[in-house]
């Protein structure tokens, strides 16, 4: 009995033995493929204003031939969601997050620094990043720059409102946008005018940066954001002379040159024998205009609209050997997926609470939503709003200038018939739930340190969304003034670089964006509540 015992235990511990061995070469097994995982390049183009019908595969009348056979290679997504203009959809893929987090409704002064975008977290998984061409998501400060938010190196433009005229003064000067002989930067070098087209020039530095990079030792991601065919329309001559001259043709011809830049790009990748490790992901940011031909057919709506039509755009991905070829899928992916998606594709670690899923797993299938997504635009004149259900079924749309509406996707897929009138339960829930998402969106997360016995002390945290001067902004503040007197100086509130709000004497003086304005002080003695309010506008220069 002793014996039978001991011999089974003596078996118990050679099976612990063997499974404690088993778990380690399991560990070592991962740690290597981990460490031998190859990470790959990662291409990124977004095509500025184009829509679901502006490709040679779905319309015919288009000539696309370099993303028609990419999408021959990879994979057509039909349900990609954007948001309905430009900047806010290059908020969401910078930085996994409802534009509205950080102050986007639709501008904003920039991302704050403290913020880890897309670049920040693949730099940090050892990538090379460069940003080709518009970029549109701040430049009043250089924190907000492409240089300053993760990436190694840029060229092209802040705003396209740059593109006709340089700084004068230090101060930037806004013109009508242009293709022709644009003034363009280099990293953070003062802009310099460029002989020849737009589109050529975007394209001659993103193939210029994949001849670079042919004998590269790390990985490398190429942020490419092109800015045809959104207007003006002024194609380059080899492209117009295709087309008829008229709106419509001209409209063409900016098509077919946003083409030609993918096609030189995937081109480039090819001679230097870099396309096969190359993950490549084309995309517009938002639905198209439909000014000039009816751009997203069968959806209904247009750029600036949360309707179908103005946040559903093109997206296509090739990558050899992971990524299926020739297939269309028509599950959800979105905007806010994209960080998700890169950070897992490069190892990379992923920022807590982003609310999107990586829709390029290894079995390919994109996970289900797990939320509601929602869009809002805002300002001192406009409110508007859209919802589209976790079932992918019910998109509400409250757009500024229209009354609310329903569509049920499941039975309307181009979402034209408003069916509110039949379902006004699933409407007022999706309306709750937005007020709710809301509320939360618009918390500025903020660390405060106290350092002086008044009361006084530092905020830390998203500073660009703390800066006024820029769009419309409001800031609040309680104060018990000092003693009055024309020596006293009394800060109240200041910004390094950004802003200030000073009591001198009997006056308060603020300074914001090159502005400085005056207004009596409150007397002493009390507690006053100061509130600024700033409201600033573009003005652009016509000539």
């Amino acid at each position: 009995m002793e014996q039978n015992t001991s011999v089974h235990r003596l078996s118990g511990a050679r099976v612990l033995i063997v499974f404690g061995l088993l778990v380690a070469v399991l560990a070592i097994v991962d740690i290597l493929r981990v460490a031998f995982y190859t990470k790959p390049n990662i291409l990124l183009i977004v095509v500025d204003d184009l829509g679901v019908n502006d490709l040679g595969f779905v319309d015919p009348a288009l000539s696309t031939p370099n993303i028609d056979a990419l999408a021959a290679q990879g994979t057509y997504y039909t349900r990609h969601y954007t948001d309905a203009t430009c900047t806010v959809t290059r908020v969401g893929i910078l930085t996994g997050e409802s534009p509205s987090v950080h102050g986007f409704r639709t501008n904003a002064g920039g991302i704050s620094p403290e913020v880890q975008t897309l670049p920040d977290v693949l730099r940090g998984a050892g990538y090379r990043t460069h940003h080709v061409g518009k970029w549109h998501v701040g430049y009043a400060s250089r924190l907000a720059w492409p240089t300053a938010q993760g990436f190694d190196g840029f060229f092209g433009f802040l705003d396209q409102h740059f593109l006709g005229v340089p700084p004068r003064d230090g101060e930037w000067m806004l013109k009508k946008p242009t293709y022709r002989n644009p003034w363009l930067m280099r990293d953070e070098q003062a802009p310099q005018q460029h002989r020849g087209h737009l589109t050529d020039l975007l394209a001659a530095e993103a193939v210029a940066f994949v001849e670079s990079q042919r004998d590269a030792q790390q990985p490398w991601f190429l942020n490419v954001w092109t800015y045809a065919p959104h207007e003006p329309i002024e194609p380059a001559r080899r492209f117009a002379s295709r087309h008829p001259d008229t709106p419509a043709g001209g409209y063409l011809a900016m098509v077919e040159s946003a083409d030609d830049t993918v096609g030189r790009i995937l081109d480039a990748l090819e001679a230097t024998g870099q396309a096969e490790d190359t993950l490549v992901i084309i995309a517009s940011d938002n639905g198209g205009t439909n000014k000039h031909r009816d751009s997203n057919y069968p959806l209904v709506g247009r750029k600036g609209s949360f309707a179908e039509g103005g946040v559903r755009a093109p997206l296509l991905v090739r990558w050899p050997g992971k990524v299926p070829a020739g297939r269309v899928v028509d599950e959800v992916v979105t905007y806010l997926d994209y960080l998700p998606t890169l950070a897992t594709v490069a190892r990379a670690r992923i920022p807590e609470g982003l609310p999107g899923r990586n829709w390029l797993g290894e079995t390919t299938l994109v996970p289900p939503l797990s939320r509601n997504l929602y869009w809002e635009v805002s300002s001192e004149f406009i409110h508007g709003w859209g919802a589209l259900s976790k079932d992918k079924r019910w998109r509400l749309v409250n757009d500024p200038y229209s009354e609310p509406a329903l569509f049920d996707l499941e039975a309307d897929p181009a979402a034209g018939v408003n069916v509110i009138a039949g379902h006004p339960d699933v409407a007022r829930e999706l309306g709750d739930a937005y007020r709710t998402w809301r509320a939360g969106a618009r918390t500025v997360p903020l660390d405060y340190r106290q350092t002086l016995s008044n009361g006084g002390g530092e905020l830390t945290g998203l500073s660009l969304q703390r800066v006024p001067g820029f769009d419309n902004h409001t800031f609040g503040i309680a104060v018990e003034p000092e003693a009055a007197g024309d020596a006293v100086v009394e800060v109240i509130a200041y910004q390094a670089d950004q802003w200030q709000l000073v009591r001198r004497g009997d006056k308060l003086l603020l300074g914001m964006n090159g502005v400085e304005l005056e207004a009596p002080a409150p007397p002493p003695g009390a507690c006053h509540t100061i509130i600024v309010g700033s409201l600033f506008h573009k003005a652009h220069i016509s000539k």
